[in-house]
């Protein structure tokens, strides 16, 4: 399982859909093989991703929630997190993020250096222009904060999309200096629960 896992991601990485979609199948195979509640909830986290990715929003808003409850039953400790933000990506795509609003001021509350990004993205998108600038703050203290960990590419695309949308060149030149290491690639958060393209 873990082999199609990291293999999925190499796949979406370099933007062959076609090879992520026959990786997928086998690791969703393999996770009904096994019968692990602990593995359960990869396979709606995986489709919905599929979902944002083809347009699907129906289907994305279906998934992400079947995985909140898988997710939640094997005791995933980053269950909220991961449903937050395939909802902001719904919300994004759909011309509604004021609805994820209050998740998104939640996981802002709990750890604000991993979550500035996605306040201050949808905010941006609402025409919330002053929110989204106290919120983004991208000075150089703040962007060395962001996770050098699976969410830091797509923490510094959301942020530079932010950066676009309020018009900050300063910012933008940061977040996009920071994004050199992932120039050619796709944009995949964790273990595939996002897929910015």
């Amino acid at each position: 399982l873990e082999v199609a896992r990291l293999h999925l991601l190499d796949l979406l990485e370099a933007g062959d859909l076609a090879g992520a979609d026959a990786v997928l199948a086998v690791a969703v195979d393999t996770v009904e093989r096994l019968g692990r509640p602990l593995h359960r909830w990869y396979p709606p986290m995986w489709r919905a991703m599929r979902a944002l990715l083809d347009g699907r929003h129906g289907d994305a808003a279906e998934l992400a929630d079947r995985f909140r409850v898988e997710a939640h039953r094997a005791h995933y400790a980053s269950t909220e997190l991961v449903w937050t933000i395939l909802r902001l990506q719904l919300a994004l795509d759909t011309g509604g993020p004021a609805d994820v609003l209050p998740a998104l001021r939640t996981r802002l509350a709990e750890d604000p250096d991993r979550w500035a990004f996605a306040s201050a993205v949808a905010l941006a998108r609402l025409g919330r222009t002053d929110e989204a600038r106290a919120v983004l703050d991208l000075h150089d203290t703040r962007l060395s904060q962001v996770p050098h960990d699976l969410s830091r590419p797509a923490v510094l695309t959301y942020l530079a999309e932010a950066a676009h949308l309020l018009g900050d060149a300063q910012a933008a030149g940061r977040v996009h200096d920071a994004l050199l290491p992932w120039d050619g690639h796709h944009v995949v958060l964790g273990a595939g629960a996002v897929c910015l393209g």
